[in-house]
């Protein structure tokens, strides 16, 4: 999946820059529109200059002339530390051993506790992300806005949350837990395998099939029990933060959700104490369970009745049969009729 890329419009949407300037004391007042290098601030002191509106900074001890458009590639770059996250803990899941295991649990931590405390406070926002750029020749007047500001804040208090449960787990239990993803995995492929037959069994009245539909039916419901168990075991076990697939997608697109936010706080998933059914397999680079209490065969789903015999095609089976006879017996009464 292609990386989220930071624009210009993207650094504007965090940044109060109309109130940064003002802070600047620019002696020319802030206007809108695109202006060239530093014009109209010609005569200023020292100030953003341009830098907002297309052109360049005026910081006067800056040996570099920055512009906006220019400091993206640095932007994106110190960015880039929220994608690390998301590449650390892909790596510690596909860990192989108890050594490297270890050692990139190590690098998760590390990688995730940089951007949790970049996210402190306005001054460790800009020199964390926006370094060698012109917001950082006078930090104290940036001014993010308020939800902004409220972003970062959940985002740290996310990671927090995130980092203690990664902290927790011992190599034992990440072992443990890709066994029973695996036995799980497993678990759906028969069922679906024994669902895909009972549906395609023939609408025939023969104890054979009678008999199949009945045993297919008892197997389905068993192997949903043994669902259940193994989802309710996997959801309250401490791995599950490294393979709850809500997890995973959130550290994936938390650069994104600074820029372009889907909720309200769009990291609350990073602090659940327990998964949904939902997780990332060892065999396949995701899936989703039968979770809701593995509800497609609650009765209510039409593909498999909920337990027991199937009526549903006996009943079926009993209708056509009947009709079959009545109309035997008028063919014989009919023919009958005519002999006399």
């Amino acid at each position: 999946m292609a990386k989220y890329k930071i624009t210009e419009d993207n650094v504007k949407s965090l940044i109060d820059w109309k109130e940064t300037i003002k802070k600047n004391n620019c002696e020319v007042k802030v206007r809108s529109g695109t202006f060239s290098e530093i014009e109209g601030h010609e005569g200023c002191p020292d100030c953003p200059g341009n830098y907002w509106n297309g052109g360049k900074c005026h910081y006067k001890e800056s040996s570099v002339e920055h512009t906006l458009k220019g400091d993206l590639d640095s932007i994106n770059n110190y960015f880039g530390r929220i994608d690390r996250i998301s590449n650390d803990s892909n790596d510690l899941r596909a860990s192989e051993d108890e050594e490297e295991f270890n050692d990139e649990k190590q690098n998760l931590m590390v990688s995730t506790g940089k951007v949790r405390d970049a996210c402190d406070n306005n001054k460790k926002l800009v020199n964390s992300f926006f370094k060698d750029t012109c917001l950082t020749k006078h930090v104290e007047n940036v001014v993010f806005t308020s939800d902004v500001i409220k972003r970062f804040e959940n985002l740290s208090k996310g990671l927090e949350k995130y980092i203690g449960k990664i902290s927790a787990i011992t190599y034992y239990q990440f072992v443990v837990f890709k066994k029973k993803l695996i036995n799980l995995d497993k678990l759906l492929t028969e069922k679906q395998i024994n669902k895909e037959e009972y549906n395609n069994l023939p609408n025939t009245l023969s104890r054979r099939n009678l008999a199949r539909t009945g045993e297919l039916q008892n197997r389905i419901n068993r192997i949903s029990m043994d669902i259940k168990d193994l989802i309710k075991e996997l959801d309250a076990h401490p791995a599950i933060v490294l393979f709850d697939s809500e997890i995973v997608k959130i550290l994936a697109n938390s650069k994104k959700e600074l820029f372009e936010p889907s909720s309200r706080n769009p990291f609350a998933g990073l602090s659940k104490e327990k998964g949904n059914g939902n997780y990332m397999f060892p065999l396949r680079e995701s899936a989703k369970t039968d979770n809701n209490n593995d509800n497609t065969d609650n009765g209510d789903n039409n593909e498999t009745p909920s337990k027991g015999w199937p009526w549903g095609k006996i009943a079926l089976y009993g209708v056509g049969g009947l009709v079959v006879v009545i109309g035997l017996v008028w063919i014989y009464k009919w023919s009958k009729s005519k002999v006399s």
